[in-house]
Parts: C-alpha cells; structure tokens; sequence
C-alpha cells in the first residue's frame, strides 16, 4: 500500500494503528528510513487522537527514534524520545526501558554528551539487569557500545557485546542485527580481534547485505578490515569503491565511510 504522512490521516481507520507501526518497523529493518519515519510519524499521530495501539505505543516511539538516528534527524530523535518518557510515566511498563534509554543514547552519545549518554546507558543497563529474561540486555548493550564509540574505546564496545559474539541468537536478536552487529564489528575491528570481527563482518553481510543504509557501514567495516590487515591497496579500493555506490541514506553510516577513505589518504 502507499505510504502514510501526516496529511493522509483522515485516510487511515484508527484501529490500523498496530498495523502502521508494525509496517513503519518492517521497513525500518528492510532498510527504508524514509518510509519508516513516516509510517511511525504517522502512527504516533493517531495515537494522539485517541488510537490504542496493542503493545503500547513506547515501542513506536523506538523504532521511530532509531530510524530517524540513522537518517540523521537527530534534533526529531530527541522528540521521540521525549514522547516515549511520557508514555512510560503515565503507563509503566519495565520490560520496555531499555529501549526508551537506548533511544535517548544515541543522540548525546553522538554529540558528545558524554555524561548524559553515560546515564542513559547506566539506566538501560539496570533496567535490563531486573529482568528475568535476558533479550533486552542487548539494547542496553547498544547504549553501552554507543558511549563508548564516542570515547573511541573499542575494547569497552567489544566487550559490550561479548555475550552474543559466539551463542546461538534468538530470533529477536538476529532481526535486528543489523541495529547493533554494526557496532560490534567496529568493537572487534578497532580493538584488534580481527579474525572474529571478520566472522561477524561476515555475518552481518551474509545476513542484512541486503538493506541499503547499511552498503557505506559494510564498505567501511571491510575497509577497515583489510586496513587493520596491513593492505592498504585493498582497502583503498574498497573506500573508494564503496564511496562511489553505496546509499547514502543514512549519514550516520555515509559519513564513517567516508572518514575512513579521508583517513587512509592522509596517511598514505
């Protein structure tokens, strides 16, 4: 079906909300930012004006802030967030808080906020830890990853996700590895684990090569690699080449990419 923005709301029945927000995150996972921030914009909208989402809308609000993160909205994930915070304080629901911290994360993290970025991963991580199951550790793996990204402590990233680099994942963590393998790879790359980041590498192209904001994050992560590896040629090749054809619908992922290429230049 077309996509849904805020001017074709008096088109949509209230009771598709589920249904909006479940396709806004399909598409986020298949790589369609645009879409995504639309159908979930939108769902949110008829939140506003009385629909009632199945699960809670706090979850909408995630997946909202997390595509709007990666397409570069950063300023809109904020909101989002602050819309997710004001749904948990009227209709508290524990299992959901690592997702609300990790979406509060990114943007500090990114911008260097570093004690702000710090308590919201601080958080994930203790609301994670009251749970009796282990699934939403994983986001507050990301949040830890994303504070340490911005202090360049590869090892901490690494570590952060030390328990899913070699365990059977469950079907919910492998549905979203493209959200959090990224950085994983990264962890394992800059902290010199280079044979698994290689199989992890290889797994995230194996199983999300597919979607296209992630082509500048696998052209910069096998760039790096072959970096790390001591052949500056192929990296090279893979920089320039990737710079030439890969998406850049997330800056987020376009913009390493590109430090990346710049970087190699500079030294050789």
């Amino acid at each position: 079906s077309s996509d849904v923005c805020s001017s074709d709301l008096a088109r949509v029945d209230p009771v598709d909300v589920d249904g909006l927000m479940f396709r806004g995150n399909f598409r986020l996972l298949a790589g369609a930012l645009g879409p995504a921030v639309r159908d979930l914009t939108a769902s949110l909208a008829l939140v506003r004006r009385g629909a009632t989402m199945t699960l809670g809308h706090l979850r909408a609000c995630f997946y909202l802030a997390m595509a709007q993160y990666l397409a570069g909205e950063w300023d809109d994930v904020l909101l989002a967030a602050d819309q997710g915070f004001s749904a948990a304080s009227i209709h508290s629901r524990s299992f959901e808080f690592p997702l609300l911290q990790l979406a509060a994360c990114c943007v500090p993290a990114g911008r260097g906020a570093t004690a702000e970025a710090e308590e919201h991963a601080r958080q994930a991580e203790a609301a994670a830890a009251s749970l009796d199951y282990g699934q939403e550790r994983l986001y507050a793996a990301m949040a830890r990853a994303l504070v340490c990204q911005a202090a360049g402590d590869y090892l901490g990233m690494a570590d952060a996700f030390s328990h899913w680099q070699d365990t059977v994942l469950d079907g919910r963590s492998r549905t979203y590895a493209g959200l959090w393998r990224p950085l994983m790879v990264e962890g394992l790359i800059g902290s010199g684990q280079l044979e698994q980041a290689a199989r992890a590498l290889a797994l995230l192209q194996s199983e999300s090569g597919q979607v296209r904001y992630l082509e500048p994050a696998l052209a910069w992560l096998h760039g790096w690699l072959a970096e790390q590896r001591g052949d500056l040629d192929e990296a090279r090749r893979i920089y320039q080449r990737g710079g030439h054809t890969a998406s850049t619908d997330s800056p987020v992922h376009a913009a390493r990419l590109l430090l990346a290429h710049g970087r190699l230049l500079r030294r050789t």
